[in-house]
This record gives structure tokens, sequence and C-alpha cells, in this order.
């Protein structure tokens, strides 16, 4: 069963790729929810919430166009669903980065 958090993350990721809310008010949601989230001790949240931050970042850092990070977005989402139905065991094999996260790119270019 997902967690509060990878529940509240999916909605407001969904809002963003279906175009509810725009690009900076899914940020200006995401980025406090998932601060600090590797001490939330909710592995599938976590790597839920890494996944995101890594494809904001390469889209802020010019990789992609809007549409292709909405994709790109989608396909995480039906990974993680995937990934969610599957036992727990398998969920605590991924191994999540503790340095150069995301945020770094966020936080140079004014998003924090």
């Amino acid at each position: 069963m997902l967690s509060t958090l990878n529940l509240r993350i999916r909605e407001y990721l969904a809002s963003y790729i279906a175009g509810r809310i725009s690009f900076r008010e899914f940020q200006n949601w995401f980025i406090p929810a998932v601060w600090n989230i590797d001490q939330k001790r909710d592995p599938e949240a976590e790597v839920f919430a890494y996944g995101i931050m890594l494809r904001l970042a390469e889209y802020l850092n010019g990789d992609w166009t809007e549409d292709e990070l909405k994709f790109k977005l989608n396909t995480l989402i039906e990974f993680h669903r995937e990934v969610s139905t599957s036992s727990s065991s398998e969920i605590k094999e991924f191994s999540v980065p503790r340095q150069g996260l995301p945020f770094d790119r966020l936080i140079s270019v004014g998003y924090v």
C-alpha cells in the first residue's frame, strides 16, 4: 500500500501532467513536501521523489521541452505503479543517491 506522501506526490504530479496546475505550482508544492525525504522512512516515496527531482533538474537545465518532461514524468508514474504492486523486498533493493541531488540545480536557478 502506498503511503500518504506517495499518494500526494502522485496527485500533484498527475495534476501537473494534465495541465490543471502549472509547473511553478507543482514545484511550489513538491519541493517543501519532499525536503529531507530521506528522514521520513518511506523508501518508496523517496525513490519516486528522487526520480522526479532528477527529471525536473534535467528540464531546468534545458535538456527537454515541457511536453517531454510531462511524458517522462508520466512514464515514471507508470513505472512506480508497477513497482509498488510488487513485493516490498524488491523496493528495498533500490539505492538512493545522497549527494548531488537535483535540489542543487533547483536552488541554483532560484526556484527554491
